[in-house]
């Protein structure tokens, strides 16, 4: 497929140089508007009718914090869109400039101008579409911006575990709730894993973009609360999540772990691998929180908590993006938090303990044998 602008852009965009992106069927360019001299972005995607009606809609979600999206085109059988290009870092680029550093405060300055973003896209009856760190722009204002809303494809490998087809607004809360859960912070109360497990669960379970707003604007409370309940009883937040009891009667779960198939995906693209769990003990094994080590792996989205009977086998679906992996053999943590107690598990207090199991993927060249 050509990787030059077609004529009628090449009107309209100057300068326009090709840039990488994470889909092998998508390509970009960035350039200048020749009618206003803005910087811009143009995209090629696939044309399909809902992608059309995505697009359109798009157009209308207007707010301070969103980077505006100015047109799209139908040009031999593919879309153009054309989007203005901010100056500043992408969220994770920002991030880690920072050391992988936030506290609460800065937090709520990345994330809340966020939810007022995301509201602009809800309310004409779309979403976002594909929420990461990558689209998140730290401007050089320090402000966030987002960009890529509804250009996004929900269903591109890197999107799908979270969007995946038909994507509705509920879709971005849970993106929203993942990113809050990435970039807590880890010193202070945060440092504990009972306190971080606690704010996890809470975060997750949010179902609202208000729901998420305020539980930022009450994060140090919470992390405090936490704390101080960490003596041996479930605190309340615990106690209204609906997890089902931990305590037996006889005997205790005992969790296994184990990556039965070997896991091989093209550069470029995206794949699944699953981590396969046993439970060889004498209770009920209860999975209440699934987490990864590294971005290129993402756990597809499933009910919490995961429930076992004694002897009985389950598994973890995961999705992995190699849409920016080199070929070569990758290696990722994976943390449980269940109530399964002994081997090398880290006891996080109120009947939950911490596993951590490790899976691998290989990512070949396309012209591999």
């Amino acid at each position: 497929m050509s990787e030059l602008l077609p004529p009628v852009l090449v009107r309209q965009i100057e300068n326009a140089g090709s840039v990488a992106t994470p889909q092998p069927d998508v390509a970009a360019w960035i350039g200048a508007d020749k009618h206003s001299g803005r910087p811009v972005m143009v995209r090629r995607i696939p044309h399909s009718q809902s992608t059309a009606d995505r697009l359109t809609a798009a157009l209308n979600a207007i707010h301070q914090t969103v980077v505006p999206f100015r047109r799209w085109m139908l040009v031999d059988g593919d879309i153009y869109t054309v989007r203005n290009v901010l100056k500043g870092k992408n969220l994770r680029q920002y991030w880690m400039g920072v050391g992988g550093r936030a506290d609460t405060e800065t937090l709520r300055r990345w994330i809340v101008p966020l939810l007022d973003g995301l509201a602009a896209f809800h309310a004409n009856g779309i979403a976002h579409g594909g929420l990461s760190l990558d689209n998140l722009i730290i401007g050089d204002d320090l402000r966030m911006y987002i960009t890529d809303g509804g250009i996004c494809d929900p269903v591109a490998p890197h999107h799908t575990n979270v969007y995946g087809p038909g994507a509705g607004p509920s879709a971005d809360i849970v993106a929203a709730t993942k990113l809050v859960t990435a970039l807590l912070p880890k010193s202070g109360p945060f440092a504990s894993p009972v306190v971080r497990a606690r704010v996890e669960g809470l975060v997750l379970r949010c179902e609202t973009l208000s729901a998420i707003r305020e539980v930022l604007e009450g994060l140090d409370e919470i992390a405090m609360d936490s704390i101080t309940k960490a003596g041996g009883q479930p605190s309340a937040g615990d106690m209204r999540s609906g997890l089902p009891s931990t305590r037996v009667d006889k005997g205790h779960p005992q969790l296994v772990c184990d990556q039965l198939e070997r896991c091989t995906i093209v550069s470029g693209s995206g794949g699944e691998l699953n981590l396969t769990i046993r439970n060889t003990g004498e209770a009920t094994l209860l999975i209440r929180i699934v987490a990864t080590q590294h971005p290129w792996l993402n756990v597809r989205q499933i009910p919490l908590p995961i429930v076992i009977a004694p002897n009985g086998t389950g598994r973890i679906p995961f999705v992995v993006s190699a849409a920016r992996l080199a070929p070569g053999d990758y290696r990722s943590q994976v943390f449980l938090s269940t109530n399964a107690p002994g081997g090398q598990a880290e006891n996080l207090a109120s009947g939950w303990y911490r596993h951590t199991a490790a899976v691998t993927a290989r990512i070949i060249n396309a012209g591999y044998r």
